[in-house]
């Protein structure tokens, strides 16, 4: 015959340790999964984020070069200080196929390598007398990506139409710097 008390531990069951270190195995493994999903998801966040921003700075510098440089005049490329420079409509100082000293007139965008800043484009205004403003930075300047490049090269024509080349880095998702290119057309309209 059986005891109210025997009765009563009959039903009551706990978990075992081993059941215990079971669902604990199974729940790290569960949460293991979770955070190396959540770690890669912010990595290629973060990628996506810093060649948006670099995509989005490429495409302003480009507006504004293009916009300055197709309403000029004439434009030369001067590869010794890595700049394109140009004759405004309102400039009465010609440019020379040498493309030296372009003078207050004229404007320039120029790639500018010296630190601490780092590479950077600048843009000299034409009759501003402000100097060198910085107008896009983090540019790329590698020997097969440049940052700044102009084709072709030669002065020959100031009126010829060119390809200008601009380059950006950014972190890709495994943390290396990569490039990213945006090239547009002009050609002096007067």
């Amino acid at each position: 015959m059986s005891t109210p008390s025997n009765h009563m531990h009959q039903f009551e069951r706990g978990f075992t340790l081993v059941e215990v270190l079971v669902s604990l195995v199974i729940a790290m493994i569960l949460l293991a999964g979770m955070v190396s999903v959540f770690v890669s998801q912010t990595n290629v966040a973060n990628m996506m984020n810093g060649k948006t921003e670099a995509m989005g700075d490429l495409f302003l510098a480009s507006q504004i070069m293009q916009s300055e440089l197709r309403g000029a005049k004439t434009v030369c490329w001067d590869n010794s200080k890595k700049r394109i420079v140009y004759q405004p409509i309102d400039s009465a100082v010609v440019l020379s196929s040498s493309c030296t000293g372009p003078g207050n007139d004229n404007g320039s965008f120029e790639l500018l390598t010296d630190k601490p800043v780092g590479p950077r484009i600048c843009w000299d205004r034409p009759l501003d007398n402000s100097g060198c403003q910085e107008l896009i930075r983090d540019i790329a300047v590698s020997k097969a990506v440049p940052g700044l490049d102009v084709l072709p090269k030669d002065n020959g024509d100031l009126r010829a139409t060119r390809q200008v080349s601009l380059a950006a880095e950014y972190l890709d998702k495994e943390k290396k710097i990569a490039d990213l290119e945006l090239s547009f057309k002009i050609w002096p309209r007067n």
